[in-house]
């Protein structure tokens, strides 16, 4: 009996399935049809989590210890009919199975049959349920998910953005509402919008999740870093200093001013456009500031108004638009200080020459060269204005031989019309006077 038993659930797992989601009391009845077995001494919980469940041996003989006390397949058999028949691949039943040996233990009718219909009620599609069953493991086997999965939608917005949330910490539908309610508080305080929450949490989950303590410093550190709560690079700043602590923040900051020679005053500076900085390694900071300042030539200042480039890849694309390969366009840029935007160097298919700012001119040399300036511009200027008055009697002439064509057309066609009336009019004069003739 328990080796048929076998067969048909491992047909069942092997089977595709080609129909679209079954109604849940037709899983909870394929569960509750599953053959009952009489309790045996015999059972081999290790066997059966190999040859029905799909585990390796090392899997199954981790998981039996948690299984010791089943004396029958019937629940777990019921288990993973309910979980085939809800589309469930046999390799992702294993791996639940493997995460959570208990699953096996749970009560179809009354947890899983509950917990899908209330995930079905949220609007939650049948691929959804089956990543969320994945993802979730053993909190999916408690009801109270259904509660929590109706918060966390309202928190990030889509289901989407809650899997992605999942996929980074699985432990988050497994929290308590009085753990992560003050966290989400506390970034309301901070001037962040709920787009800013789920966007910030879709990265960074765990800030659900950790204690009020941990989340206030990191709060305090990212104002610490300079950024005001309220501003809109917050979101950012916090995304950074969540994985760091107040020493690591302070080394950062320290290895900062020391390879870029930037002040304190730079240093937030460079902070508050682009906090993502602080997650970028040391050896990384450095190859970048020795190509940056010493290749390039640009000045600590600058580097420190624009620290955007220093989030690129420094071979893929800070290195190739100086070098300027053939491949490329061969457009020159010139990079003095302070004059070209950070962008520029960034454009892709650009190549980019670097030229030392040029030495300071007197008085009269920048008199003299403005001189040349402007009576460049004055002659540009008298060339366009020639071009463009020639092109204007052009389009002058040309329209009046159309007007003149135009009044012709109009004018035969008003001595066409007048004639066309004089002959109606003598037609009329005729035909009258034949009348009168015919009733003299």
């Amino acid at each position: 009996m328990l080796r048929l038993q076998k067969c048909i659930l491992t047909r069942l797992l092997s089977s595709p399935s080609t129909s679209p989601i079954s109604p849940l009391h037709r899983l909870l009845s394929a569960a509750a049809d599953s053959p009952a077995v009489s309790p045996s001494p015999s059972f081999a919980v290790e066997e059966y989590l190999v040859d029905t469940c799909g585990l390796t041996r090392a899997q199954a003989l981790k998981a039996s210890a948690k299984l010791s006390h089943l004396k029958s397949p019937s629940k777990p058999d019921a288990v993973l009919a309910f979980l085939a028949g809800l589309g469930l691949a046999p390799a992702d039943i294993a791996a639940v199975v493997a995460k959570d040996p208990k699953f096996l233990c749970v009560g179809v009718e009354r947890t899983l049959g509950p917990v899908v219909g209330g995930l079905t009620g949220l609007g939650i599609s049948r691929s959804e349920i089956l990543r969320l069953v994945s993802l979730a493991g053993g909190n999916f086997r408690c009801r109270s998910i259904v509660s929590k999965i109706r918060y966390y939608l309202s928190l990030f917005g889509s289901s989407e953005n809650l899997l992605r949330a999942l996929q980074r910490c699985c432990y988050l539908v497994g929290s308590d509402f009085d753990k992560v309610e003050p966290n989400v508080v506390l970034l309301r305080e901070c001037g962040l919008s709920a787009c800013d929450i789920a966007k910030l949490c879709i990265w960074k989950p765990r800030i659900l999740t950790s204690k009020h303590e941990h989340v206030q410093a990191m709060v305090a550190c990212a104002e610490g870093v300079g950024v005001p709560r309220g501003s809109r690079m917050f979101r950012h700043v916090l995304h950074a200093v969540e994985p760091l602590n107040k020493e690591k923040i302070a080394a950062k900051v320290e290895h900062l001013k020391t390879t870029f020679r930037w002040s304190d005053a730079e240093v937030k500076i460079a902070l508050s456009k682009a906090p993502l900085v602080l997650t970028i390694s040391k050896d990384t900071l450095q190859r970048k500031s020795e190509f940056l300042s010493c290749e390039v030539g640009l000045e600590p200042p600058y580097i420190a108004h624009r620290p955007g480039m220093l989030g690129l890849s420094l071979e893929g694309r800070l290195r190739p638009r100086k070098r300027g390969p053939d491949q490329l366009v061969p457009t020159v840029l010139t990079v003095t200080e302070f004059t070209v935007p950070s962008a520029q160097i960034l454009i892709p298919g650009r190549r980019l020459e670097v030229s030392r700012p040029s030495p300071p001119r007197s008085r009269r040399q920048i008199q003299i060269r403005r001189g040349e300036r402007s009576e460049r511009e004055k002659k540009m200027v008298r060339v366009a204005t020639y071009f463009a008055m020639t092109f204007g009697a052009f389009l002058f002439w040309e329209s009046m031989d159309k007007v003149h064509v135009w009044i012709a057309l109009h004018q035969d066609e008003k001595q066409e019309r007048m004639e066309r009336e004089l002959e109606i009019q003598k037609m009329k004069a005729e035909l009258m006077a034949q009348a009168k003739e015919s009733e003299s």
